[in-house]
């Protein structure tokens, strides 16, 4: 895609005003480099070999989406959001509702389900041999699915 020439860079409020149509319940078309299946194929094997995927839209739901910080040209959000949402999607189409173009520059998962980050542990700190005590039990495990499935 060629590059998209602006004439001022977007005020803040026009990136809030944006973000209000990618929250709730959305459709959103997955980007031409997904694993989404068309006709057999992964998508990314056809965008590879120079072909424009059509992936039609489907519904993404966004709990939750929040602007952290705006510095032209970078945009930094936080987003909660359910199962078969595409970031790269969403920075693709902000970019075209505020006429800038869009793309990530950085993606950071910070949950996935009931874990967090906060939970993890540095691959640095992973013990080489690991025991029990490293481990989730599975009482605790079922607690944390449990709390999951009546969250979203």
């Amino acid at each position: 895609a060629e590059p998209v020439a602006i004439d001022q860079a977007p005020a803040t409020e026009a990136i809030e005003a944006a973000l209000k149509a990618f929250r709730g319940p959305i459709l959103q078309a997955p980007p031409a480099f997904s694993a989404v299946n068309i006709d057999g194929q992964r998508a990314y094997h056809l965008a590879r070999k120079g072909q424009q995927p059509d992936i039609p839209p489907r519904p993404v739901h966004v709990h939750a989406l929040e602007l952290l910080d705006y510095t032209w040209p970078l945009v930094t959000l936080r987003i909660h959001c359910a199962k078969g949402f595409y970031v790269r999607a969403l920075a693709r189409d902000l970019g075209a509702a505020l006429g800038t173009g869009g793309w990530c520059t950085t993606i950071r998962r910070t949950a996935v389900g009931p874990f967090t980050i906060e939970q993890a542990t540095a691959l640095d700190k992973v013990p080489d041999m690991l025991q029990q005590a490293h481990l989730i039990s599975l009482d605790e495990l079922r607690a944390l699915l449990a709390q999951d499935t009546t969250s979203s």
